[in-house]
């Protein structure tokens, strides 16, 4: 199973399919060991979908102190960053944007990762964070 460091972190991840890239954030609890899980589901057949164990959540590292929302999106954006630069990746494509679709507590910190990674990505509008959908760079 991949794993990368990003925000000084060793974070898990997988990724299935292909197409444009969708980056899936999940919500508290997530743990890609359970299956199925957003990996086995239609998406991944329409997209290069890329999904994450947040930290202190299924094989992710787990730092010994509390969690914020920030560091949860600082932990996204990094990864997006480190997977975008990432010379190991087979599918790496450096200037593309994704999609990012979250699931319950990460709806909270999606419009932070675009913050974060400006200026690759604008932040997104009202009307974006109601669709529970943004773009970023990754």
């Amino acid at each position: 199973m991949p794993k990368v460091t990003a925000n000084g972190l060793d974070i898990h991840y997988e990724r299935t399919g292909e197409g444009p890239r969708l980056l899936f954030i999940s919500g508290t609890g997530g743990d890609l060991r359970v299956r199925p899980n957003m990996l086995d589901g239609p998406f991944a057949q329409a997209f290069d979908l890329v999904a994450y164990d947040q930290r202190g959540l299924g094989q992710t590292e787990k730092p010994d102190r509390p969690y914020s929302m920030a560091d949860y999106a600082d932990d996204a954006a990094a990864f997006a960053a480190v997977l975008t630069n990432s010379v190991e990746s087979p599918k790496r494509l450096p200037s593309s944007s994704a999609t990012v679709r979250r699931w319950s507590a990460a709806a909270a910190a999606v419009p932070a990762v675009a913050a974060r990674s400006a200026p690759r990505a604008a932040a997104p509008s009202t009307a974006s964070r109601a669709a529970s959908t943004s773009a970023m760079a990754c």
